[in-house]
């Protein structure tokens, strides 16, 4: 029983990277692509913020300053690798 030991402690750290893996490559896409899609359709809408108005375009920075802070969030656990 007690040679299975290591091999079990084995499988466990192998199955807990995978798990780990599989959570950051979710993270990526799920967190990541959206805030690219806002991010990109925010600065498409602000191309034309003359013709938003003055309040319309105050919360569209108010969208890209949030999603800029969602992406920094989402890259520091990225990048910290959990």
């Amino acid at each position: 029983m007690k040679k299975n030991i290591p091999a079990l402690k084995d499988a466990v750290s192998d199955e807990v990277k995978k798990i780990k893996e599989d959570l950051l490559n979710s993270i990526n896409h799920d967190f990541k692509t959206p805030i690219t899609a806002i991010l990109g359709y925010a600065n498409l809408i602000l191309e034309n913020k003359n013709e938003l108005g003055q309040e319309n375009a105050e919360y569209l920075y108010v969208i890209i300053k949030s999603a800029k802070k969602l992406d920094k969030m989402v890259n520091k656990v990225l990048n910290n690798r959990l």
